[in-house]
C-alpha cells in the first residue's frame, strides 16, 4: 500500500526550491518558486494570455482564469524569474539540433516586434523544445539584444 504524505504549502515550496537549486541545470539557479496567487502580475498574466489566446483584457482574462482555476491549480507551484538569454539560447540550440543559435533564430524568420512589452515566456525543461509559449516574444527579444529574459515554468506534481 502506497503511503500518502501531507505536505503544507510552505514545505512544497522549499522542496521544489531544493530539487531545483541541485544544479540540475543552469537556468534553474535563476528561478524562484512561488504559487500562482503570489506570483508577479506580469507572470500570471503571461499565463493568462496563453491560457485565453490573448482574448479579452487583462480583467477579463483575470476574472475568468481565476474562475476556472481548481483550489488545487491555485495552490500548484510555479517558477519564475529573469533568466540570462543566452543560457536560453544555448538549450533552444541543444534541444532543436542547431550548430548555432544564430542559424536557428535566422530559420525561424519571425520579425514580430513586441514594443516595449516584455511578459515571461513559458518553459517546460521536460518539453523536447523549452519554450511552450512565447517563441515569438523570445525571438524580439533577442532582436533587441536583452540581456535577460522573464520565465514562467509549471511544476507539475
Amino acid at each position: 500500500m502506497k503511503k500518502v504524505i501531507r505536505l503544507t504549502e510552505s514545505d512544497l515550496i522549499l522542496l521544489v526550491k531544493r530539487v531545483i537549486n541541485e544544479g540540475l541545470h543552469d537556468i534553474y539557479s535563476y528561478l524562484n518558486t512561488e504559487t500562482f496567487n503570489k506570483l508577479p502580475y506580469d507572470y500570471k498574466k503571461s499565463l493568462m494570455i496563453v491560457r485565453n489566446d490573448g482574448v479579452g483584457n487583462d480583467n477579463e482574462i483575470i476574472n475568468e482564469l481565476l474562475d476556472e482555476l481548481t483550489q488545487k491549480e491555485k495552490r500548484k507551484v510555479f517558477y519564475y524569474g529573469e533568466v540570462p538569454i543566452d543560457l536560453i539560447k544555448d538549450e533552444v540550440k541543444d534541444r532543436l539540433g542547431y550548430e548555432t543559435f544564430d542559424e536557428y533564430h535566422k530559420w525561424y524568420g519571425d520579425d514580430t516586434d513586441h514594443g516595449d512589452s516584455v511578459l515571461p515566456i513559458i518553459i517546460n525543461f521536460d518539453d523536447e523544445e523549452l519554450i511552450i509559449d512565447g517563441w515569438h516574444r523570445f525571438h524580439s527579444y533577442v532582436r533587441k539584444g536583452l540581456d535577460k529574459v522573464p520565465v514562467l515554468g509549471i511544476y507539475r506534481d
